[in-house]
């Protein structure tokens, strides 16, 4: 997946989902699952936006009427109680108009 939406296509897109994908050093891009397909949120058609915070991310979306998203984080929670690590250590979590 590679390409991107910029947020002037957003209204017209048929949303199903978006999801924020947490990267490391605090940056975050968004995913967006529409019937046309999946794209990255872009600055552009071509470039894939990130952003240095949630807050940024989900403003971006809601620019676009977007307010429910899930957020997908790494967690180091099994390491830190001495579990191991895991192949898969995402957790999501949905954000709404309250969170």
């Amino acid at each position: 997946m590679s390409r991107c939406l910029s947020a002037a296509e957003l209204p017209g897109c048929s949303l199903r989902a978006a999801r924020i994908h947490s990267l490391e050093g605090s940056l975050y891009i968004v995913e967006l699952d529409t019937a046309g397909g999946t794209f990255w949120l872009g600055s552009d058609t071509r470039t894939r936006a990130s952003f240095r915070n949630l807050g940024a991310a989900r403003a971006a979306l809601a620019a676009a009427g977007i307010v429910s998203a899930t957020l997908l984080h790494a967690s180091a929670f099994d390491e830190m109680v001495g579990l191991g690590s895991r192949a898969d250590n995402r957790i999501e979590v949905r954000l709404g108009e309250d969170s």
